[in-house]
């Protein structure tokens, strides 16, 4: 299958990417795991440690990478067991209070892509568009992070925090209507923006986890994106 970076720079056009942060730029869901695992205790009622023990017995926050369901809470949730409102707050806060959150999440290989996508010239422009929590209107930890992997490029560069209610086809209508890429590691993420922004001859990529290929699987979905001109890539996100 082509990637995503050599499709782009096949197209041969100047490119304005609108591309998420969390599951793109950096893995925050090892650390949040591992912040909930430092709090075992807490959580054990109602969280299934077992999908992250190994076949030893031993932890393995690798695991969390081959996970079923998008959101670790809801796959951690174990069976017939309701999990309170105040046990999802308290894991919400694991990430919201921690302001060196960001500090400890390891980078992707899209740092290193859309840095190499830029110096050849190819992407003009790369906003970021990065839900968070309601409440958030801004997130100086995401700021410094990116001052930090992308020194030199911030030129080409702004960053969005966008409540978690709230479309990214809204925004992207409103904001850069005129964008030609899509990145983002959430497949229902892809489908709002393709389906309710003018997404003819864009290109959408999506990093290929457990959790999110159920869009590559779409036969009858990717070929109506076919028709209307759109691409859909995927690649496998790694560390860089």
């Amino acid at each position: 299958m082509i990637t995503g970076e050599q499709m782009i720079e096949n197209v041969k056009r100047d490119e304005i990417i609108a591309c998420d942060w969390d599951g793109v730029i950096q893995d925050i869901d090892t650390h949040w795991l591992e912040k909930v695992i430092d709090n075992r205790k807490f959580f054990e009622p109602y969280f299934d440690f077992s999908k992250i023990t190994n076949d030893k017995g031993v932890i393995d926050t690798s695991l969390i990478l081959k996970r079923d369901k998008y959101y670790i809470n809801a796959w951690l949730a174990k069976d017939n067991v309701e999990v309170p409102n105040e046990v999802v707050d308290a894991f919400i806060k694991l990430y919201m209070d921690d302001v060196l959150f960001y500090e400890e999440c390891p980078a992707l290989n899209m740092v290193n892509m859309l840095k190499g996508l830029i110096d050849q010239k190819v992407v003009k422009k790369v906003h970021f568009i990065s839900s968070a929590p309601d409440g958030f209107d801004t997130d100086p930890r995401k700021i410094k992070k990116m001052h930090d992997l992308f020194e030199g490029y911030l030129d080409n560069m702004t960053l969005d925090i966008i409540g978690g209610h709230e479309k990214k086809s809204d925004f992207i209508n409103k904001n850069i209507p005129e964008y030609t890429v899509f990145i983002d590691d959430r497949s229902d993420n892809v489908r709002d923006v393709i389906d309710n922004t003018d997404s003819s001859n864009k290109q959408f990529i999506l990093p290929l986890y457990p959790y999110n290929v159920e869009l590559g699987k779409d036969r009858e979905y990717l070929k109506k994106l076919y028709n209307k001109g759109s691409i859909v890539t995927t690649y496998k996100n790694e560390y860089i």
